[in-house]
């Protein structure tokens, strides 16, 4: 949703778009919320669209991570010595 908002409010013109003091007087927009999602204009050197796939496949990767790292551990519980205590009884 963030997106297609961004896109609506970048196609209505200059009312979304100021000089940023901080940033020296550059120009700047508030189009999208967040800077991987501006696909039209690159950001550190780096186009809009390939921070959009960098950001995806970083989260894809700490959703992958999180899920081994919670295997791994319900795996250590299983095969610790307090686990087969509780199943004996």
């Amino acid at each position: 949703m963030p997106l297609s908002g961004g896109e609506l409010r970048r196609a209505a013109g200059d009312r979304y778009t100021y000089f940023d003091p901080h940033a020296g007087g550059e120009l700047a927009n508030t189009w999208y919320p967040y800077f991987f999602l501006n696909l039209h204009d690159p950001t550190f050197g780096i186009p809009g669209v390939a921070w959009f796939f960098i950001i995806v496949a970083v989260i894809i990767g700490l959703l992958v991570g999180s899920l081994y790292l919670y295997n791994f551990l319900s795996n250590k519980m299983v095969t610790s010595k307090y686990y087969p205590k509780l199943q004996s009884q």
